[in-house]
Order: structure tokens, then sequence, then C-alpha cells
């Protein structure tokens, strides 16, 4: 049951997009860092919007002359899921990226899922309006009245991603977290925009606090 919930709710995350804004980031060292190859993993079960946004991002890296490479092309879905639970597994395949030259690896998932409530008051306001009737020189004229709107709620769902930044130049037994950024994707709308956006806002901030170009 737990399972087929966060597959929703990652489908639904990955199939629409509003509002995007940077929860929170946070580079370790404050330090900026090069890097000249980098494989880019979004953790999520539904293969294709896991393509998608791989494609999106890195295309948005190499926008900025980062060599950059979507993990689909290295790994498949059924490889992608089991190493999440396999720690052996995980550092022998770091260790083959080590050997074919990668030296970052940017990883993608959604960490969390809710929805919010506002609340609008309700308000009364005057505003003016067009004198259409009475005598013909009224029909130009205006005339102010008061309008009432009643009280509403709106419903919103908000989901968070967090992309994590590892440099593999360290080992993996050191603490070779680099960067970790969390975005805020509001009331989604299409996957397409939502890939689109999230991977321009992520690489942005990326660049400018950890990847040195």
């Amino acid at each position: 049951m737990k399972n087929s919930l966060i597959l929703m709710l990652t489908i639904l995350v990955f199939t629409s997009s509003h509002a995007q804004k940077f929860v929170s980031s946070h580079t370790v060292g404050n330090e900026m860092k090069t890097y000249s190859k980098v494989l880019v993993v979004v953790k999520t079960k539904d293969a294709a919007r896991r393509v998608g946004l791989e494609d999106d991002i890195v295309m948005r890296l190499k926008s900025e002359d980062i060599n950059a490479m979507p993990s689909h092309l290295r790994l498949d879905q059924k490889t992608l899921n089991a190493k999440a639970k396999d720690a052996e597994a995980i550092e022998v395949f770091v260790s083959k990226l080590r050997e074919n030259g990668f030296e970052g690896i940017l990883v993608t998932s959604l960490v969390d899922a809710k929805e919010s409530v506002t609340y609008n008051a309700a308000e009364y306001r005057t505003t003016t309006v067009p004198v259409r009737y009475g005598r013909f020189g009224r029909y130009y004229s205006t005339a102010r009245v008061g309008v009432y709107e009643p009280a509403t709620v709106e419903k919103h769902q908000n989901f968070i991603l967090e992309s994590l930044l590892y440099d593999l130049r360290e080992s993996s037994k050191q603490n070779s977290l680099h960067w970790i950024g969390k975005i805020k994707v509001t009331d989604p709308k299409s996957f397409e925009k939502t890939s689109n956006k999230y991977a321009k806002t992520l690489v942005k901030k990326i660049t400018k606090e950890a990847i040195q170009l």
C-alpha cells in the first residue's frame, strides 16, 4: 500500500507544474568545485518520467558547458531500484563510474508530498460600473456600487524534490556529499513544464553555489 502511494505521488509530481521555489540549499564546506563529468540520476519507479527529467537536467548542465550523462543510458530501471538496497553493489557501481571518468553524481528524488489549505476571508469593497439606464447622457457615466465577495478555501498540492550532488573523487566511506537542495513544486499542470522548469531552477542554483564553471 505504501509503495503504491509513493508511486502515485511520484507520477503526479512528474505529470505537472505550476509554481516552483527553493526551500533550502547547502554547500558542504562552502566550496565551489569543477566537475569534468557528472552522472544524472532521477530516482522514481516511473521509467518514462525518469528519462524525461534526467534528459532535461543533462541538457541544462550541458548548456553551462558541464559534461553530463543521464543514468538511463547506463542503468536500467530494475538495476537502479536494486542498488538502493545493496551497499556493496552501490560501491561497485561507483568504482566503475570513477574508472569511466565520472567525478560527480547528481541524484534527484521526491521526498515529501502534502496538501495545504489557504483560507481567503470574505471581503466587501466598492467598484465603479457604467450607468446604462435613464436618459441617454447618463449612458457614458459611471457609479460606485458595493460588491460582496464570500470567503473561499483553496487547496494546493505541494511536493518537495531533493537533489544531492556527490563528489566521487573522494572515498565513498567518507562524507562525499558536496551539495544538497530542496525545491517545492506547487499545483503541477504538465510533466514537460514541470521537468523543464525544475531542471532550469536546479542548474541555476547549483552552478551558483557548488559547481564552478
